[in-house]
């Protein structure tokens, strides 16, 4: 006697594009975060004097280049989410309690905490670089 796979729509969505879904906006966040700092740090130095450059170049413009690089990856893990969400939508139209027994549903969860963790990340990383393209980055 064979048993069928308690969650057989597991494969619809790979594991790493559901774990890409979740986990890439936040990864980009905190890159965002730590270069901004470090690129900061080094342009504003000394405070009397600052360069307002870097050895490689403008400090804003590297501030510029972080922050559309971090909100691109983003916008790629909300997507991914997203795709993943609809990709998943076949386990929706199996009763939650039938779900719930059969351990269904895994893929569509996962699938839906990437949709909520990268949106409010995204929106972290969007509040993040709009005061960067108007302020003074060491005022």
């Amino acid at each position: 006697m064979t048993h069928a796979h308690p969650a057989p729509t597991r494969r619809e969505v790979p594991l790493a594009i559901l774990w890409l879904g979740v986990l890439l906006a936040p990864l980009a966040w905190t890159v965002q975060e730590l270069a901004s700092y470090a690129i900061t740090a080094h342009a504003c130095f000394p405070a009397r004097d600052p360069r307002y450059t870097l050895p490689i170049g403008r400090a804003a413009d590297w501030h510029h280049a972080v922050q559309l690089g971090a909100i691109l990856l983003g916008v790629a893990g909300l997507a991914l989410a997203l795709w993943s969400w609809r990709a998943t939508s076949a386990a929706e139209r199996t009763h939650p309690e039938h779900q719930a027994e059969v351990g269904e549903g895994r893929s569509r969860f996962m699938a839906l905490a990437g949709l909520l963790v990268s949106g409010i990340f995204l929106l972290n990383l969007l509040l993040n670089a709009v005061p960067l393209f108007f302020l003074d980055g060491c005022a």
